[in-house]
């Protein structure tokens, strides 16, 4: 186990503190899932034996409602899925469509549960896999979230619902995801707040405290010491190697909130953005190095401009991408890797602070874009705006 900031993590859930809480209320304030229909039309086979046998008998589909009815909008259970990729000026279509992320928030009387999942690649199969994902995810849950009297029961579960996630994939003939899941409890007799994380792949939690700022609690699924290659979450479900999954990067996290605490995931279109190298916060004041809409544009560009460096001052030699942070102009130097991440979180937290003077947020806590895109640099807030 290896504890930063508060925050604690480990591959084995095991070595994790144990607290006792608060058993979880089965009262549902609001659930929601995005964007568009999210996981409501996803049908999942029930996993009680009798449901299982009455809905074989019946074969009636039904969407996927673990915890009920899905709520349109709700200030405790509310997401926005957008695409920052560029849009075909003559086809007047977005590049990667349809859009892979996957998000739901099932917020209860005394505990909250947020899932995202990100489609590895492009295309239907992709979103399908994240559906499928959050799908299989909710429904163990809603099974069994309620048995538990531990964060450590809590872990267990998740666990056991990645492995639910993984058969509802493979069942729906999907391919790659990333999945982050995040449960809030209430701790006994301590007046404080638990946050129990499972995540593979590079969708990421945080919080946000008024006093420390945005933290990000899955950092042990990725840590700062390791080398970054934008194009590989790390980890992901699916059918990896024709049926199991991909689970180099699979991390349990546990931190303690408190009232007035934000947690908030994102998928890689909002940390990527946030990254100082990646996101070239100063690029557009560089020759040839235009703002970009999506991260791939960005890249296409940088690897331009990396080649035009090269043959300059090389007599026209010309280096092959590798598709690692090292293809990317040091015209700011933010390594090493614990200084890039701690400026991604300063970066972060400046947002969070604008959104903060913001509140209460218009329409039911829907962000208003026009809001904060004339506040700050419109990329990363909209990237960030996107999950809260």
């Amino acid at each position: 186990m290896v504890q930063q900031n508060e925050v604690h993590w480990s591959r084995h859930y095991g070595d994790l503190p144990c607290h006792r809480i608060v058993p979880p209320s089965k009262g549902i304030h609001a659930a929601a899932t995005g964007p568009e229909e999210g996981v409501k039309n996803i049908t999942l086979e029930p996993i009680s034996p009798t449901s299982k046998s009455e809905w074989k008998k019946n074969k009636k589909a039904k969407g996927c409602e673990p915890f009920g009815k899905w709520t349109k909008r709700h200030p405790r259970a509310y997401g926005i899925g957008t695409s920052l990729y560029d849009c075909d000026p003559v086809t007047n279509c977005t590049s990667g469509d349809p859009v892979a992320d996957v998000y739901a928030v099932v917020a209860g009387e005394n505990s909250c549960i947020l899932a995202l999942a990100d489609g590895v690649n492009w295309g239907e199969k992709s979103r399908l896999a994240a559906r499928c994902a959050v799908a299989g995810c909710l429904q163990y849950l809603s099974s069994h979230f309620y048995t538990a009297n531990t964060t450590r029961d809590i872990m267990s579960i998740l666990l056991k619902a990645f492995e639910h996630a993984q058969e509802c994939i493979i069942d729906n003939n999907a391919t790659m995801t990333t999945l982050c899941v995040a449960v809030v409890c209430q701790l006994e007799a301590s007046g404080r707040w638990g946050l129990c994380v499972v995540n593979v792949g590079d969708s990421l939690a945080f919080t946000y405290k008024t006093s420390k700022g945005v933290q990000e609690v899955t950092i042990g699924s990725h840590y700062d010491s390791e080398e970054r290659d934008m194009r590989c979450p790390g980890g992901s479900l699916g059918p990896v190697d024709g049926y199991n999954p991909d689970l180099r990067n699979l991390t349990f996290s546990f931190t303690v909130l408190d009232p007035g605490d934000i947690v908030f995931l994102t998928s890689d279109g909002v940390s990527d953005n946030f990254d100082p190298v990646i996101a070239q916060c100063k690029h557009c004041e560089i020759p040839g190095l235009r703002r970009a809409n999506s991260l791939d544009s960005m890249l296409d560009e940088i690897s331009k401009s990396k080649s035009k460096f090269d043959e300059d001052n090389k007599g026209g030699s010309m280096g092959q991408s590798s598709k690692s942070d090292h293809d990317i102009p040091r015209y700011q130097t933010h390594d090493p890797p614990i200084w890039r991440h701690k400026t991604m979180l300063h970066e972060m937290t400046k947002v969070m602070l604008l959104l903060m003077i913001l509140k209460p947020w218009p329409n039911n806590s829907n962000i208003s874009m026009q809001h904060i895109t004339t506040l700050v640099g419109a990329t990363r807030c909209k990237c960030l705006a996107t999950l809260l």
